[in-house]
C-alpha cells in the first residue's frame, strides 16, 4: 500500500472510530479490514481478532447467534458474499446485558472510500426510534386516552388523537372545565379517593357531554414523586359506550341482533368451505365498504377471490386452509367494485365439524384505509423528524420579547463564533451581531413579531461573527401567545446560507453565460408554467414565431391559441390537449413531434419539429415544461418524400421504428425486428439463440445483467439504461435500452421485452460539446492576451495566466478581493465612462510602485509599464447596467519604447537635413568671395588652380543639396507608411 493509501486509510478509520453507529470495514474481496469501537463493544470482539475474516462469515459467527432474526441475518451474509447492496430494517440484536436492541444494516456496493477502495457496512441503532414509533402507533390507533393530573386535579398531560380533544384543549384545565357539574363531581370523587387511599381504582363511569351518554372504562392510579409521595394521579380511559349499549341491545333477542348487523359499519360474514366455497351470510355493510350488494355476493361463489388484491391472495388462501392463527387480525387489500383499493382488517374464527375438519370461516371485516394512511403519514413524519435531528445544522432558539435568549440550541458557535453561554449566561444580544446595514430593513418585522399575535415571518440578513467574518443567515421566527392571547415569547430557527448565497451568485453568472449560449443556438427554446404561460423564449424561438423581442410575445396560453394553431403534417388540426407542451405537463417526454405552425392572421406556415420535457418538483409535480423547436421548413419537401418512402418500407417489413428483441429470463434472444437487424448488422436467424452478452460491450455487461436480474425479481419496473452494443462488423454503437418483463399470474417472469433506441449521434454530440468546453478553457488559459472577468461590483472572478504574467502575480489567490473600480492606474475619465456603462479602450502608463504602496496585491513588477486595456460591460436582456465585465490587457511597453526611438530618429534626420542646408549656404558665401577675387586678379596659373578648386567645391555642395533633398523624401515616405 502506498503512503497516500496509508494516510487515507488512517484518516478513514480515525473518523469512523468515533461514529455512534457500528462500522464494519472490508475490502473489495469482502475480507474484514477493521471494525470500530461501537461494534467491538456490541459483539465483544477486537479488530485484531477479526482482521482477515470473511465479512459474510463475520455476520454468521458473531451477529446471527445474538439475534432472533437469524434468517434475515443469513440473507445479509449471502448478500455480502455475492456483493449485493443491503438495506435491512429492523434487525434485533441482544446485548451482553441481555437487552434486545433494534438495528438497521446498510451497505452500498457502489460506494467505496477514495484511494483505499474500502467498503462499509453500517449497524445503525434505531431502538429508541422503533420503541417510540410502536408506542405512538399504539396510542394513535387505539381507543385508549392517557392522562396525568396534579394534586389539584388539573390536567398536566394528555395524549390520544382520537379522543376528540387536542392537548391544548385539555392541559391546564380541570374536569369542571370539560364536563357538566354532575359528571365533574362524579369524576372528582373517584380521583380524590385515589389521592387519599393511594390505591389503584378501575370503574365504569357514565358522563353526558353535550347531552350524549358515554360510558368510560377508567383506570386510576396514584402518581408518586421520587420519595414515594403522592403528587397527582395518572389514568387511562376507554370509551366503553359501544360495548355497554351492545350488551343492553342484545338483551331483547335476535331481532335486536339482526338490527345491529344491518346497521353495523363493519362487515359480518360467514363463508362455507364445503362442499364449495360461498358466502352463506354477509351483512349490508358490504355495500358501503366494497360496493357490492349482499345479493351480488350470494350469487357469485368466486366473489371472495375478486374482493382481495391479487398480491394478497396467498394470505386469504392460508385462512381457507386453517394455517392462519385465529387470534391474529388479518390485514388485506380489497378491490372495490369501482376498482379502487382499500385496506380491510378482519378477525376470522375457524368453524370445524365434530371430526375437526375446517368447514367454514366466520368473521368481521373493517375498512381501515384511513388508519393505514395515517400510519404511513406518521411513519413518514417520524422519519422526517429523525432525519431532521440527525442533520440539523442550524440554530433553534427561544427569546423574550426583547430578543434576550432563554433557549438556544444547535450550531451556535460554528455559525456565530459565540458560545451558547455567551447568549444565555452573558446575555449577549443577537441584535448586536446583526450587520448594521441590515438592521433598518429588519425593524418593521421585528416590531410586528413582538406585538401582533400569531405573527410569523421568514427573513434573510447578515451577521458579523465574533472573528469579524460576515455570514448570511435565513431566519424563521414567530411569537408564542401567553394565557391572555398576547405574545409571551419568540421562537424560531436560523440557518447559515452563506454557501447558498455564494452558489446563487455563481449560478447567476453561469445562468448568464448559459443564456448567452441559448440565445445563439439555431434551435428555438422556450419555458412555460403549469397554466401554459410562456415564461421565456430564446432568439431563435422568437424568430420562428415572428416576434422581434420577448415583449411582443403572446405569453398567455389563451392569447397564444388565438394567434397560432398547430396542425399535424397531414394538415389535420391538433387538439390543444395533444400539443407538445400540454403532453409535457402531463408528465410525457415528447421528442421529434413534427407539426405545422400557422399564424392565423398572416396564414404563414412553418414546419417545426418539437421536443418537450416536463420539470418536476420534489413532490413529483410538473412545475415547468421546457420545449425546443427546430425550423425544418426548408427541408420539409425532402423530408416528406423520405418519410413517405420510409413509411412504405416500414409497412412492408415491420411496424416498429426502434429495435426490439424478445428474450427469455436468462437473456437468450428469441425474436428480433428489422430495425434491430439494421442497427447491429445481424439477420433474424443470426440473432436467434444468441445471448444479450454476445451483442453487449464487455464494459457494459455487468450493469446490463444486474438490470435483468432486478427486473426478473420484480424490484425494478420499466427501467432505462444507456449502453454500448457491438455490431456484427465490430463497430460500437450507443443505444437507450428499455426493459419490460411479461409475467405469469403468480408473478414468475416469462419473457423480457427490450426496446433499443440508437443514440450514437447524441453521444457524439455530447462528446463534441465536452471537447468544445475544453477548447474554450484551453483558449482562455493559453491566450497570450491577458483576460480578466469581474462581477457587477467590480470584484475579480477569474484571470488567465497571461494576465498574471503581465501584472507580475505568481498565484491567482493573491488577487482575492481585488476590485477593478479601485485600481488607481485606470484614468479617472475612463473610470467615469466605465461606470456609466460605456466600453473603454485606452493606453495607460501602469505604475507598479503605486500598486505596492497601496498594497493592492503582491507583484514582482517594478517601475512603470505601458498597457493597452479594453474593458467591456456584459449586459443581459432588460438589464440597465452591466452584470459583469471582461478586461483584455496587452503589455505594449516594447512597442511604446520602439515608437519613442522611431520619433527620435525622425527628429535626428530632420536636424541633419536642416544642418546640411545651413552648411551648404555657409560654404557657398566664402566661395563666392574667393571666386570674385580670382576674377579681379590678373590671372596666372595659380588663379586657374584656385578657380578649378572652387568649381570642385561647388560640385560637392550641389551633391550635398541633392543628398538632403533625397533624405527629406525618404523621411516623408517613412512617415506616410509608418504602421498605425
Amino acid at each position: 500500500m502506498t503512503s497516500v493509501q496509508q494516510i487515507e486509510e488512517q484518516r478513514l478509520l480515525t473518523a469512523l472510530d468515533g461514529e455512534a453507529d457500528g462500522i464494519l470495514v472490508f475490502d473489495e474481496d469482502r475480507t474484514v479490514v477493521w471494525l470500530n469501537r461501537t461494534l467491538s463493544v456490541l459483539l465483544d470482539v477486537t479488530p485484531e481478532e477479526e482482521r482477515g475474516a470473511s465479512a459474510s462469515d463475520f455476520i454468521r459467527r458473531l451477529v446471527a447467534p445474538l439475534s432472533p432474526d437469524t434468517a434475515s441475518l443469513q440473507e445479509v451474509a449471502v448478500d455480502l458474499q455475492n456483493d449485493r447492496s443491503i438495506h435491512r430494517s429492523p434487525i434485533r440484536v441482544r446485548e451482553r446485558t441481555g437487552d434486545l436492541r433494534w438495528f438497521s444494516l446498510v451497505y452500498d456496493r457502489n460506494a467505496t472510500y477514495a484511494v483505499t477502495g474500502y467498503r462499509i457496512l453500517h449497524f445503525h441503532d434505531s431502538t429508541g426510534e422503533t420503541t417510540a414509533r410502536f408506542f405512538r402507533a399504539c396510542l394513535d390507533h387505539s381507543p385508549v386516552v392517557v392522562f396525568v393530573q396534579d394534586h389539584n386535579l388539573r390536567y398536566i398531560w394528555s395524549y390520544n388523537r382520537k379522543s376528540g380533544l387536542s392537548d391544548t384543549e385539555v392541559v391546564g384545565r380541570t374536569d369542571a372545565d370539560l364536563f357538566g357539574p354532575e359528571d365533574a363531581g362524579r369524576l372528582a370523587s373517584l380521583k380524590h379517593l385515589v389521592l387519599e387511599t393511594g390505591e389503584v381504582l378501575r370503574e365504569e363511569v357514565t358522563v353526558t357531554p353535550g347531552g350524549t351518554r358515554h360510558v368510560l372504562d377508567m383506570t386510576l392510579e396514584p402518581l408518586r414523586d421520587a420519595d414515594g409521595g403522592i403528587v397527582g394521579i395518572s389514568g387511562t380511559a376507554v370509551d366503553a359506550t359501544g360495548r355497554v349499549l351492545a350488551e343492553e341491545e342484545c338483551r331483547p333477542g335476535t331481532d335486536t341482533l339482526n338490527l345491529m348487523l344491518r346497521n353495523a359499519r363493519d362487515i359480518v360474514y360467514r363463508i362455507e368451505l364445503v362442499p364449495v366455497r360461498r358466502f352463506s351470510y354477509i351483512s349490508p355493510a358490504v355495500t358501503r365498504i366494497a360496493g357490492y350488494t349482499p345479493k351480488e355476493v350470494y350469487a357469485d361463489p368466486d366473489i371472495a377471490l375478486r374482493f382481495v388484491h391479487p398480491d394478497d391472495l396467498p394470505l386469504l388462501e392460508a385462512v381457507f386452509q386453517g394455517e392462519f392463527a385465529p387470534d391474529r387480525p388479518l390485514m388485506l387489500r380489497w378491490l372495490r367494485k369501482d376498482g379502487t383499493v382499500i385496506w380491510v382488517e378482519s378477525q376470522n374464527v375457524p368453524i370445524r365439524d365434530e371430526k375437526g375438519l375446517l368447514i367454514a370461516i366466520e368473521g368481521i371485516a373493517r375498512d381501515v384505509t384511513e388508519r393505514k394512511q395515517m400510519e404511513e403519514a406518521l411513519r413518514e413524519s417520524e422519519e422526517r423528524y429523525r432525519l431532521f435531528l440527525q442533520n440539523f445544522q442550524g440554530i433553534a432558539f427561544r427569546t423574550d420579547l426583547e430578543f434576550g435568549s432563554t433557549f438556544i440550541y444547535g450550531s451556535v458557535e460554528e455559525i456565530t463564533g459565540y458560545s451558547r453561554e455567551n447568549f444565555l449566561r452573558d446575555r449577549q444580544q443577537w441584535y448586536q451581531i446583526i450587520h448594521p446595514d441590515d438592521r433598518p430593513r429588519l425593524a418593521e418585522t421585528s416590531r410586528k413579531v413582538r406585538a401582533v399575535p400569531g405573527y410569523a415571518t421568514e427573513r434573510e440578513y447578515r451577521i458579523i461573527r465574533k472573528d469579524g467574518e460576515v455570514r448570511w443567515l435565513r431566519e424563521m421566527i414567530q411569537n408564542v401567545p401567553g394565557t391572555a392571547e398576547v405574545p409571551a415569547h419568540l421562537q424560531g430557527t436560523v440557518y447559515d446560507i452563506t454557501g447558498q448565497k455564494r452558489v446563487e451568485e455563481a449560478l447567476r453568472l453561469e445562468r448568464d453565460k448559459l443564456r448567452a449560449v441559448i440565445d445563439n443556438v439555431n434551435v428555438g427554446i422556450g419555458i412555460t408554467d403549469p397554466e401554459g404561460t410562456t415564461l421565456s423564449m430564446n432568439a431563435e424561438g422568437l424568430r420562428i414565431h415572428g416576434f422581434s423581442s420577448e415583449a411582443e410575445m403572446f405569453a398567455e396560453l389563451d392569447r397564444y391559441v388565438e394567434e397560432f394553431e398547430l396542425r399535424y403534417p397531414d394538415g389535420r388540426p391538433i387538439p390543444l390537449e395533444d400539443w407538445p407542451t400540454s403532453r409535457a405537463m402531463r408528465g410525457e417526454y415528447v421528442r421529434g413531434y413534427d407539426v405545422i405552425l400557422i399564424r392565423r392572421e398572416s396564414r404563414e406556415q412553418k414546419y417545426i419539429s418539437y421536443s418537450a420535457v416536463p420539470i418536476y418538483d420534489s413532490r413529483g409535480r410538473v412545475i415547468l415544461r421546457v420545449f425546443n423547436m427546430a425550423d425544418q421548413s426548408g427541408q420539409k419537401r425532402v423530408e416528406q418524400d423520405l418519410r413517405e418512402s420510409e413509411e412504405r418500407f416500414r409497412r412492408i417489413f415491420e411496424e416498429a421504428g426502434i429495435g426490439i428483441l424478445i428474450a427469455d429470463p436468462n437473456g437468450v434472444i428469441i425474436r428480433s425486428n428489422a430495425t434491430l437487424h439494421r442497427m447491429l448488422g445481424y439477420s433474424a436467424e443470426e440473432l436467434a439463440g444468441r445471448s444479450i452478452a454476445d451483442i453487449t460491450h464487455p464494459e457494459d455487461l455487468p450493469p446490463t445483467l444486474a438490470l435483468y436480474e432486478l427486473m426478473a425479481e420484480g424490484r425494478e419496473r420499466g427501467v432505462q439504461l444507456e449502453k454500448r452494443y457491438i455490431r456484427k462488423d465490430g463497430r460500437v454503437i450507443w443505444g437507450r435500452l428499455t426493459i419490460t418483463f411479461i409475467r405469469d399470474p403468480v408473478g414468475k417472469p416469462l419473457r423480457a421485452i427490450s426496446m433499443v433506441e440508437d443514440i450514437s449521434e447524441r453521444k457524439q454530440i455530447e462528446e463534441a460539446l465536452r471537447e468544445s468546453e475544453e477548447r474554450f478553457r484551453s483558449i482562455f488559459d493559453e491566450s497570450p492576451i491577458g483576460i480578466e472577468y469581474y462581477d457587477a461590483a467590480g470584484n475579480l472572478i477569474d484571470i488567465n495566466p497571461a494576465a498574471l504574467r503581465i501584472f507580475g502575480v505568481l498565484d491567482r489567490d493573491e488577487l482575492v478581493g481585488f476590485n477593478l473600480f479601485l485600481d488607481p492606474n485606470i484614468p479617472e475619465q475612463e473610470l467615469v465612462r466605465l461606470k456609466s456603462g460605456e466600453t473603454v479602450h485606452y493606453t495607460s502608463e501602469f505604475d507598479f510602485e503605486l500598486v505596492k504602496r497601496q498594497n493592492l496585491y503582491a507583484t514582482s513588477r517594478s517601475g512603470t509599464r505601458y498597457l493597452e486595456v479594453l474593458i467591456t460591460g456584459i449586459r443581459q436582456a432588460k438589464e440597465a447596467s452591466p452584470g459583469s465585465y471582461v478586461v483584455l490587457v496587452q503589455d505594449i511597453t516594447a512597442q511604446v519604447k520602439e515608437d519613442i526611438l522611431r520619433r527620435q530618429a525622425y527628429e535626428q534626420i530632420q536636424q541633419n537635413i536642416e544642418q546640411f542646408a545651413i552648411l551648404g549656404d555657409h560654404v557657398r558665401q566664402p566661395l563666392q568671395v574667393i571666386l570674385g577675387m580670382v576674377e579681379l586678379s590678373e590671372g596666372g596659373k595659380e588663379m586657374d588652380i584656385i578657380r578649378d578648386q572652387v568649381d570642385r567645391i561647388n560640385d560637392i555642395i550641389r551633391q550635398l543639396d541633392i543628398g538632403w533633398m533625397e533624405s527629406r523624401k525618404i523621411r516623408d515616405f517613412l512617415q506616410r507608411h509608418e504602421p498605425a
